[in-house]
């Protein structure tokens, strides 16, 4: 009896098929977003790329956790944007939106781990916050 070993035209068809579903699964997968890690290593302004790593400030795409008051981060005056922020992941932290400053997301969490505070403020005239999808106040810890 004749085993099959995978030699031949069919076999090389079927291996080239193989490999072009591969590359094409692979092209067309989701976008990941960027995940932007608080750092506070220049100053407390949100807009300043040396305070983020990967070393680049979050856009409308980003997922963004702000893990520490060291020190806080603040938006004041201008348009921040995230898909996902969460204040708060396993430590205390702290997000100003101050004066005439606005973010906006589609997802929250604001206090994410057991242990974890996350505390947001909102103040000053036209200081906003939109978040268009899922706000979770206080999921494993406490959030405000």
């Amino acid at each position: 009896m004749r085993g099959n070993n995978f030699r031949g035209r069919g076999a090389a068809r079927l291996m080239g098929l193989a490999l072009s579903s591969t590359a094409l699964v692979g092209l067309a997968g989701p976008d990941v977003a960027m995940a932007n890690d608080w750092t506070g290593a220049t100053s407390n302004d949100w807009f300043a790329a040396g305070n983020w790593n990967p070393g680049t400030v979050p856009t409308a795409g980003d997922s963004v956790t702000v893990n520490s008051n060291s020190p806080m981060p603040t938006i004041d005056g201008a348009s921040a944007h995230a898909d996902t922020i969460v204040v708060g992941d396993s430590a205390t932290a702290t997000l100003g939106i101050l004066n005439t400053g606005t973010l906006s997301s589609n997802n929250a969490v604001l206090g994410n781990l057991v242990g974890s505070v996350g505390l947001t403020a909102v103040a000053g005239a036209g200081a906003t916050w939109t978040n268009s999808a899922d706000l979770t106040i206080g999921n494993f810890g406490i959030g405000s």
